[in-house]
């Protein structure tokens, strides 16, 4: 893990991949025989770091195989129990809620990147938060601000992403398929109740936790000294912006579809219309703006020099521009917005040709950018549009 999510800037990542397989297929080797039986807490640990590991290698099917088994392995041993813990030391207790902890937050995010069913349903998640105790000592790399505040993350993360259950559940069918497609106004009730849901998460985050933007990242000193409580808090606000961002993006992108949708068929209903351009221009313009944020931030941080040294975003503004030059979906005053989403493609290109060298989905997702971005030039080549 720590090879292959080394800082970009010194190897190239398939140089990266290649070294870091060495210890993956070390790891396999010794701990093979282990892994169907499932009966240790350590077991899980290792599987958790195999999913891990193999979601970043871009395969898929295997990060997807080896999580079912750590989820298994982790309901066997009752991690997700409190009776099954109790007669256990508190530090022992402790590490198992950590490592359950674990196993529901890349359930979660499996599930939203692979577009799967979840594995954890979420009334199977019942046990408290995770906590900064006593016995946990302090070392000379994290001192105890940090461990503190490194627990604040773990526990944000988790309810944050509690709302992300619940955007797969009420507007993704918790990608089973079989659900009847929302109408405008369901879509709509959904998204406006999450959007509180969200904004209250965003009230409970501790003080170092408050999410960022692109104008305080540009206030930000460069002389962040590493390790320290600075540093980590600054690099914690960052990743929980990125992924808070990501959630109002999948939030949002049901009525993007819809709009998307509705400028493919001349024969749209037009009451279905009405309603959708009456209450679903506000997730238009959040969907976007969150969308041009994400860009904004990984472009800050892997352009700008002094730093130590998306995809999804610029696909999500791509639709959207498509959506703002069909004026009979959207009135003018949306031309100055579409120029300016316009302008967000490409800008991610650039931040993806930064981002890392020699990473095959990296340079898949810039390659499909840079076509999709000629189409935004040229759009004569946009094969859909006004229902053509």
């Amino acid at each position: 893990m720590a090879t292959i999510t080394a800082m970009p800037g010194g190897a190239r990542a398939d140089a990266r991949i290649s070294e870091s397989d060495v210890f993956y297929q070390r790891g396999l080797g010794l701990c093979g025989s282990e892994i169907l039986r499932g009966t240790t807490l350590e077991v899980v640990q290792f599987l958790l770091l195999m999913g891990q590991y193999l979601q970043g290698t871009q395969k898929s099917v295997q990060a997807w195989t080896v999580h079912g088994l750590a989820v298994k392995a982790a309901l066997q041993l009752g991690l997700h129990s409190r009776n099954a813990s109790k007669s256990f030391p508190p530090l022992e207790q402790e590490t198992r809620k950590r490592t359950w902890y674990g196993c529901v937050v890349l359930d979660r995010t499996l599930s939203m990147t692979f577009g799967r069913p979840s594995s954890i349903p979420d009334y199977y998640v019942r046990l408290e938060l995770p906590s900064k105790r006593d016995f946990e000592k302090s070392s000379a790399f994290v001192d105890d601000e940090t461990s503190y505040l490194s627990v604040s993350f773990f526990n944000s993360t988790i309810t944050l992403y509690k709302q992300l259950w619940n955007i797969l559940d009420l507007l993704y069918g918790q990608n089973i398929g079989c659900d009847t497609p929302l109408s405008v106004s369901e879509t709509v009730a959904h998204i406006f109740s999450m959007e509180q849901h969200l904004f209250t998460w965003e009230r409970s985050l501790h003080p170092s936790l408050q999410l960022v933007s692109t104008t305080i990242l540009n206030q930000m000193p460069l002389d962040q000294t590493f390790p320290s409580p600075q540093y980590f808090s600054w690099k914690f606000r960052v990743i929980l912006t990125l992924r808070y961002l990501n959630l109002r993006v999948l939030l949002h992108r049901p009525v993007l579809v819809k709009f998307i949708a509705a400028s493919r068929y001349p024969d749209r209903d037009p009451q279905d219309l009405k309603i959708l351009q009456q209450i679903g221009m506000n997730s238009m313009q959040i969907v976007t703006e969150s969308a041009m944020e994400i860009i904004d931030i990984v472009s800050r941080v892997v352009l700008e020099p002094g730093w130590k040294q998306t995809f999804n975003a610029a696909v999500v503004l791509i639709g959207a521009v498509w959506v703002y030059r069909d004026t009979a979906l959207c009135n003018t005053s949306m031309t100055a917005q579409a120029k300016k989403v316009q302008q967000y493609p490409a800008r991610a290109v650039m931040a993806l040709s930064k981002l890392d060298h020699g990473n095959r989905l990296i340079d898949r997702c810039r390659y499909s950018l840079e076509q999709f971005n000629k189409m935004l030039v040229d759009p004569g080549k946009f094969p859909f549009q006004n229902g053509s």
